[in-house]
């Protein structure tokens, strides 16, 4: 992993604390704009003096393994970030942390991808990886995802593809390069 991919995802962590922090603030922080909702995956923008325009979609599993254990608020995010020159970082937030030093892996039809874990967020390890998983994204019908927690509970989670494309297109357009 590049320093510059550490320097960039400590960016994105602190970008994402801080918005939390003040989003009962609206002076510091604007809501984000529903761009439009394409399926199972909802587009969204927002943009602030500090870090210009930020656009991001999202979705939720259609289904979460082991069922019986508490998840927390699991969700895919595809984000563009044209100030920060960030364009198809690919991140999976639970709501618990993950096993230290583990890895998520990701599956698309017969593709397989790797993400490293920290804390409660999965990242891809390069840019070259984000942009492959975007493109399977693109093309696939669902999404499995497996990982560690913390406690050493195995889970898996699938996610419907159904809309990604549109949905990319919104916040594509929506952050031009």
């Amino acid at each position: 992993m590049t320093i510059m991919r550490i320097t960039r995802h400590l960016g994105t962590i602190l970008f994402a604390a801080a918005a939390i922090m003040f989003a009962s603030n609206l002076a510091l922080a604007q809501t984000p704009k529903l761009l439009g909702k394409h399926k199972d995956w909802e587009a969204y923008a927002f943009s602030d003096s500090k870090n210009g325009k930020t656009c991001f979609m999202t979705s939720t599993p259609v289904n979460m393994e082991p069922a019986k254990v508490k998840h927390g608020d699991v969700y895919g995010m595809v984000t563009h970030r044209p100030k920060a020159k960030i364009r198809d970082e690919v991140s999976l937030n639970v709501g618990y942390p993950f096993k230290a030093r583990s890895e998520v892996v990701i599956s698309i039809g017969k593709k397989q991808n790797k993400m490293y874990t920290s804390v409660d967020t999965a990242w891809s390890y390069d840019e070259a990886d984000d942009r492959k998983l975007v493109a399977a994204m693109r093309a696939g019908d669902d999404m499995k995802v497996s990982g560690q927690s913390k406690r050493g509970t195995r889970v898996s989670y699938r996610f419907s593809l159904s809309g990604f494309t549109n949905a990319y297109k919104a916040i594509s357009k929506a952050c031009k390069k």
